[in-house]
């Protein structure tokens, strides 16, 4: 795949390029197998570009590397490889002919396998996961109907399940290593683009996607309020079975909102940071706090004082609340 500027300097550099690679290779672009994809270009300029390239104009969507390329979000039929792919394993096998164990390892290693690649790059509809949900569950049991419910089916072996992925939670999973990329402005071309053309200086962490933004740019921001949402909290960890109460101020139990705004201490402390930036807004949740520095209005300097106070700030109680649990 290249890419290049809707422009002819850009086309004939493209053509060069093309033709050095032939005189140093022996191999040459076959025109057959490849299209020219274009946006916003029309007239006699793309008439000139065609003429030179000397390749058919494609249309998206269009299947690269196994998987679709849309410039619009993909409804349920564009998902057809994935169904495809996942019963052509399924037909090959004799069900019948295998035992249950036979089938649970072929779900397990085969049928999710194919379905990983997917749910990395693509958050998928609940439609799409239930059709593939119900191809592998037929597989598995043999039968259209099941004897135990599916989710259930996918917990953890040592939680009485068969140890299957949830499709949905191993969605999420995988694009929350997006989301990181994001953050961590790994050296992508698609992360150096997202940047470029949506947050443009600003912090995924505090950035809003607009209605009409990417709909995986804003799953994966429905991702981060997930995360910020699931912070370790002793709520959260039930299962260690820990004492429940507030590590700074005790006899209060702890969840995300009373920890960072509702217990007295971070109360006290707020005031104070709030009074020093000339901050009014009342703050319930992470999130919003982080929205409201950016929209009250402010001079540049003091939006950038506000945002860098409430990180450190969140940042100091969270510290705090860890050495008293540790000390705990």
């Amino acid at each position: 795949m290249l890419f290049y500027r809707g422009d002819l300097p850009s086309v004939k550099i493209l053509i060069d390029c093309l033709n050095d690679f032939k005189n140093a290779s022996g191999l040459d672009a076959n025109s057959f197998k490849s299209n020219l994809f274009t946006a916003g270009i029309i007239g006699d300029k793309l008439d000139n570009i065609l003429n030179l390239l000397n390749f058919p104009l494609g249309t998206l969507p269009v299947r690269y590397l196994g998987v679709p390329l849309a410039a619009q979000k993909l409804n349920v039929n564009h998902h057809a490889p994935l169904y495809d792919i996942i019963a052509s394993y399924i037909n090959k096998w004799t069900a019948n002919s295998l035992s249950y164990a036979g089938r649970l390892l072929l779900t397990k290693s085969v049928l999710q396998g194919v379905e990983c690649f997917w749910l990395q790059i693509f958050p998928l509809r609940n439609t799409v996961i239930d059709r593939i949900n119900r191809l592998c569950r037929v597989f598995l049991w043999g039968k259209n109907t099941s004897p135990i419910k599916w989710t259930k089916v996918c917990l953890p072996s040592d939680e009485g399940g068969l140890g299957l992925r949830d499709v949905h939670s191993w969605n999420k999973a995988l694009l929350a290593n997006c989301f990181w990329n994001i953050h961590s402005k790994v050296d992508f071309l698609w992360v150096r683009w997202v940047y470029s053309f949506y947050l443009k200086n600003q912090s995924i962490w505090t950035w809003d996607p607009k209605k009409s933004d990417s709909y995986l740019l804003k799953r994966i921001c429905d991702i981060r309020n997930y995360i910020l949402a699931k912070l370790s909290t002793i709520n959260n960890l039930k299962y260690l079975d820990l004492d429940p109460t507030c590590k700074l101020r005790g006899n209060y139990l702890e969840n995300a909102s009373h920890l960072f705004f509702d217990c007295i201490v971070t109360r006290l402390l707020w005031d104070r940071v709030k009074k020093w930036l000339k901050f009014s807004h009342s703050m319930g949740t992470i999130a919003g706090t982080l929205k409201w520095t950016k929209k009250e209005h402010a001079t540049p300097a003091l939006k950038k004082a506000r945002s860098v106070a409430v990180c450190c700030t969140i940042y100091q109680i969270w510290k705090a609340r860890t050495h008293g649990f540790l000390r705990a």
